[in-house]
């Protein structure tokens, strides 16, 4: 959370909405499902709780970057099977959304971009200690073959490994008839989202992200 406040409260002020940071289980400690039922249990919460902190049920949005992206779809995909109330937008930065790591790209782009595949494959295995997990939802929302009534999209891509399983859940949710905004920056690597105070193209599309949003909503 301290790594993401700074963004966080830019965010905040660039969309004049109310940001909430969740905080959920690490990993190895915390192991797959632990991030994704916290982030459910955080979105609960928050639907409790949107009267007290005057919040408006029908503004609210999901977003997060990398594992942070995959998040923010598991959270739409569980909260749809849970009968719970949906975001109105869920924004997708260069998500993981498959944990085999068998796209394409995780190959042509594993080297050279900042994100390798070693060091994916490391994440990974901190993340996923039982393979049988890479077929769970949880893990892997872009097995869902269920995508049907998941709330618009703004999804981001970047030159980094994860852009092909990006890519095809963003078709496979247009497919299945989801609203979807395609922002692709191939002159960024993954983590962009951090770098805007020293790469110009960076903060220009943390910018854009964010209007993005804010006209969404």
């Amino acid at each position: 959370m301290d790594e993401y406040d700074r963004l966080c409260r830019y965010i905040a002020d660039r969309t004049n909405a109310v940001v909430l940071s969740v905080d959920y289980r690490l990993s190895p400690e915390h192991p797959s499902p632990a991030a994704a039922d916290d982030s459910l249990a955080a979105w609960r919460w928050l639907l409790d709780n949107t009267a007290a902190m005057g919040l408006d049920p029908q503004r609210l949005a999901v977003m997060g970057d990398s594992a942070g992206g995959n998040l923010s779809t598991v959270v739409c995909q569980q909260a749809k099977q849970a009968g719970l109330a949906l975001p109105a937008l869920q924004v997708l930065i260069y998500p993981t959304t498959d944990g085999a790591l068998k796209h394409p790209s995780v190959q042509t782009l594993g080297q050279g971009f900042g994100l390798d595949l070693a060091l994916l494959t490391w994440f990974r295995s901190q993340f996923i200690q039982d393979q049988a997990l890479i077929e769970d939802y949880r893990v892997s929302p872009l097995r869902n073959p269920d995508l049907a009534g998941l709330p618009s999209t703004i999804l981001i891509t970047a030159t980094d490994p994860l852009r092909d399983e990006g890519l095809e859940y963003g078709e496979k949710l247009r497919a299945s008839g989801v609203d979807v905004t395609s922002l692709d920056y191939p002159q960024l690597v993954h983590g962009f989202l951090t770098m805007g105070g020293v790469i110009p193209a960076a903060r220009k599309a943390v910018n854009a992200i964010c209007d993005a949003t804010a006209q969404r909503l």
